[in-house]
């Protein structure tokens, strides 16, 4: 299965949201962000259960950029979707909400916004929202895949 994340308040955090594994100092220069602490864990636990991970996000952060800070955690992603190329696909078949995962052939998509869990419910996806502060989020998400 094909899973998803957002990055802002899910793995990117505002301020000081959740516990972070930050870059290196080279890193950070070259704009790799710090993502929630366990990332790498739990996306190599997800490839392991023969999943592939995702980034899906309406961001305006560039490919390049999204992928250096997953690279600098250590993170392996499969596919990037940013804003833009978000917008367009959504565009291009007339829809007018934010995320729309199965146009991707997402099948499990996490995020923190509850905006998105309405749409999930009225243009039936899967969707798991996160909270910030869930400091079980690893097993949330665990638990959330095995049930799909």
């Amino acid at each position: 299965m094909i899973i998803s994340f957002d990055l802002d308040q899910t793995i990117i955090p505002y301020a000081d949201a959740f516990p972070v594994d930050r870059p290196s100092l080279l890193n950070r220069l070259r704009g790799a962000e710090p993502v929630r602490t366990g990332t790498r864990y739990l996306f190599d636990a997800l490839r392991k259960r023969g999943h592939e991970v995702w980034i899906y996000t309406t961001s305006e952060r560039s490919h390049e950029r999204i992928d250096r800070t997953f690279r600098a955690a250590g993170c392996a992603v499969r596919r990037i979707i940013n804003g833009p190329e978000n917008r367009q696909k959504l565009a291009s078949v007339g829809y007018a909400f934010s995320k729309c995962p199965p146009l991707f052939g997402i099948g499990l998509h996490i995020d923190d916004e509850e905006g998105v869990r309405m749409e999930a419910d009225a243009h039936p996806y899967k969707c798991l929202i996160i909270s910030p502060s869930d400091s079980e989020w690893i097993d949330t998400v665990l638990k959330a895949v095995d049930r799909h």
